[in-house]
């Protein structure tokens, strides 16, 4: 006699595009909504009316950023992760934010560019 213990549990199967959280954290220095939120439209285009919102939870220094967001295939949401984290890593906070600044219509900003730390030390140990 087979118990409900040895069954195999069944896979949700999951149909998309598919409604989500997605939770973000970070440094409150380096880490802004506006960013995250333009990354995420630049990876999965246009999101829901409303899902644009966020919900902020800080702790200490860090801070998380939930965002709801529809991912119109299983595998979507790995390249949006890594290009957010890649986002904050690479240049920082401050590039990254003024980065968003200079895309965005009607906010008058001077040309500018950023290095990377890495290479910044490289040429500077060099």
């Amino acid at each position: 006699m087979m118990g409900a213990m040895d069954e195999t549990p069944q896979r949700l199967e999951v149909t998309y595009p598919n409604r989500v959280p997605m939770k973000i954290i970070g440094r409150q220095e380096e880490l802004r909504p506006d960013m995250v939120m333009e990354i995420i439209l630049a990876h999965l285009g246009p999101q829901p009316e409303g899902d644009e919102q966020h919900q902020a939870n800080c702790k200490g220094s860090f801070i998380s950023y939930t965002f709801w967001v529809t991912l119109p295939h299983g595998e979507a949401e790995t390249p949006l992760r890594e290009a957010i984290q890649k986002s904050v890593e690479a240049f920082g906070g401050k590039a990254a934010q003024y980065s968003i600044l200079a895309r965005t219509d009607g906010v008058p900003v001077r040309k500018a560019f950023a290095i990377p730390v890495f290479y910044y030390w490289k040429f500077m140990v060099d």
